[in-house]
């Protein structure tokens, strides 16, 4: 007859502390929902949901953040810093 041994295991650790996170993108900036972002651009909010989606406009995709289970938003700042792009790609002036 064969009998089963339980493989030593080692006591149960915490995890090593972690350094210090670098802030998200969009500590300090003034955030707004895709829906406000449509608002602030004068846009249909199906807009600024494609400029946010993985294919964005031209490649460039508008940032945007989780904000509980089924929210979406970025920020007026980069809201901003999106335009400034898609202008400078356009050929336009800033």
């Amino acid at each position: 007859m064969r009998t089963t041994t339980t493989p030593h295991r080692s006591p149960r650790r915490s995890p090593a502390p972690s350094a210090p996170s670098a802030a998200p993108w969009w500590a300090g900036e003034t955030p707004l929902t895709l829906a406000e972002a449509a608002e602030h651009v004068g846009r249909d909010v199906s807009t600024v949901y494609r400029w946010a989606s993985p294919a964005g406009k031209y490649g460039l995709r508008l940032r945007r953040f989780r904000v509980g289970p089924r929210g979406w938003c970025t920020t007026a700042e980069e809201l901003t810093r999106f335009a400034a792009v898609m202008t400078t790609m356009a050929g336009g002036d800033l």
